[in-house]
C-alpha cells in the first residue's frame, strides 16, 4: 500500500508512471481526495521482505489481511486499508513528539 502527496498534477503524474510499471498489479485508488496538508510529510519508504524473514520477528507486525492484500481485498475492506495507512501518520507523528 502507499500514499502519494503533492499537487494533482504530480500524483497523476507519479501514480500513471506506477500503473505503467510491470511489477506493480492490482492497482486500486483507496481514497482521492484532496487535503490542507500532508500527513505524511517526513516519510520515507519502507519494504521489507517477508519471504526472507519470519513476520513474528517483526515488532508490531500484525497480518490484518490474513496474507491476501489484493485488489479485491483492498476495496472490500477500503476502511480498514485506510484505517491502517493512516495509523501510520498517526504513529510517525508520535515519533516527532
Amino acid at each position: 500500500m502507499q500514499v502519494l502527496e503533492g499537487s494533482a498534477e504530480d500524483v497523476h503524474d507519479i501514480y500513471n508512471s506506477i500503473l505503467r510499471d510491470s511489477r506493480n498489479t492490482g492497482n486500486v485508488i483507496l481514497v482521492e481526495e484532496e487535503i490542507s496538508e500532508r500527513n505524511f510529510p517526513d516519510w520515507s519508504m519502507g519494504f521489507k521482505n517477508l519471504e526472507t524473514c519470519s513476520p513474528e520477528d517483526i515488532p508490531g507486525f500484525n497480518d490484518l489481511f490474513n496474507g491476501k492484500l489484493d485488489k479485491e481485498t483492498a476495496n472490500i475492506n477500503k476502511e480498514k486499508s485506510v484505517r491502517l495507512i493512516m495509523s501510520f501518520a498517526s504513529k510517525a507523528q508520535e515519533d516527532l513528539i
